[in-house]
């Protein structure tokens, strides 16, 4: 069964798999920069604050647990499942391995999604030129600074802190 947002996002993923060039994979990017199928894929896949729980072993898993019921439809609905149910449970796997076998052709594709395991060749910066600036969540942590020392280079900034006790290094994100 053909099934049109796999079918663009198997077209993305061979053209960015056919060039090493980051240049050319921004071109790549930019025909795309407009669909909103590719635009959900690659924040799902790149967003580092989404986890799904599930690994390679966990999905061949979960393919001898389906009971062919096709319970989503649409891939935004099951990408929505496993971002608010990312315990990698047996109830989970179910839904997983009944969405492969709704899409069989796409096994392989599905199973890179769930699991985060695409090697595209582009990280979140390069998203971010093209998507936009805040596409993907990204996040640095300074190493090994003393605010003391840099008062004139963070007046009137925001900053965040981080505080380091016996080797612990803890970071804390306000909402």
């Amino acid at each position: 069964m053909d099934y049109y947002p796999f079918t663009i996002i198997s077209n993305l993923v061979s053209d960015l798999l056919n060039t090493t060039k980051r240049n050319e994979k921004i071109k790549i990017l930019n025909r795309y920069k407009d669909d909103k199928v590719i635009q959900s894929f690659l924040y799902f896949i790149y967003n580092p604050f989404i986890t799904t729980g599930i690994s390679d072993l966990k999905f061949n898993r979960a393919l001898q647990l389906s009971n062919d019921i096709d319970e989503f439809n649409s891939l935004d609905a099951f990408s929505e499942y496993l971002r608010l149910h990312n315990t990698g449970t047996d109830e989970d796997l179910i839904k997983v391995g009944n969405f492969v076998t709704t899409y069989p052709e796409y096994k392989d594709l599905i199973q890179k999604y769930v699991t985060k395991n695409f090697q595209l060749g582009v990280d979140a910066k390069t998203l971010n030129t093209v998507f936009g600036k805040d596409f993907i969540p990204t996040f640095n942590v300074q190493l090994a600074n003393s605010y003391q020392k840099r008062k004139d280079k963070i007046l009137g900034k925001e900053i965040n802190i981080t505080t380091k006790i016996d080797g612990v290094r803890c970071f804390l994100v306000k909402n």
